[in-house]
């Protein structure tokens, strides 16, 4: 895992990170995370709806391939009809076939490839105003001290992200005029 992603993954859990470099010892990275106040028991947490299902088609581009899978079969499990690209390449080989078919863009913002998630939103948005997209990354939406700026249509969700949390964006975004 890199250092930027454990950074963000810190960050979203409130935590920080101290660093202590010794020339000639090495460097020792401690990592302090807030310990929950009070965890609820299964019997005291509340109820949750299970996120509604959907027919819609998506379209998965994610390099990390453990993960497209447990995305792709945690859509499929409710109902989407999923396409699935390693690459922005093999989705950009992929979307002449797919433009006006596909309802929605799930995309790792960094990946290898011509192009970032951003820049492909950006082309397929091109061609297909309406398409919805979700942009996913293990770094924090602050990137680099700069906010990432979203286009119309879409949305990010930090990594690590639970199936549940995933479906129940997926159904927002496409329930959202």
């Amino acid at each position: 895992m890199g250092l930027a992603t454990v950074y963000g993954i810190v960050q979203q859990h409130r935590g920080w990170i101290e660093v202590h470099s010794t020339p000639g010892q090495g460097t020792t990275f401690d990592i302090y995370l807030p310990i929950p106040v009070a965890l609820e028991s299964a019997e005291t947490a509340p109820h949750r709806a299970k996120p509604r299902a959907g027919s819609e088609t998506i379209l998965l581009v994610e390099d990390d391939e453990r993960l497209r899978q447990l995305t792709r079969s945690a859509l499929e499990r409710h109902g989407y009809r999923v396409w699935e690209a390693p690459d922005s390449a093999e989705a950009l080989r992929l979307w002449p076939q797919l433009v006006g078919s596909v309802q929605l863009l799930v995309t790792d913002l960094v990946m290898p490839g011509p192009m970032n998630g951003r820049e492909l939103a950006r082309q397929f948005q091109q061609t297909q105003p309406d398409l919805k997209v979700i942009l996913f990354s293990g770094y924090s939406q602050d990137l680099a001290g700069r906010t990432l700026e979203l286009g119309p249509g879409q949305v990010f969700l930090a990594k690590p992200f639970t199936p549940e949390q995933l479906l129940r964006l997926v159904r927002q975004v496409l329930d959202q005029g």
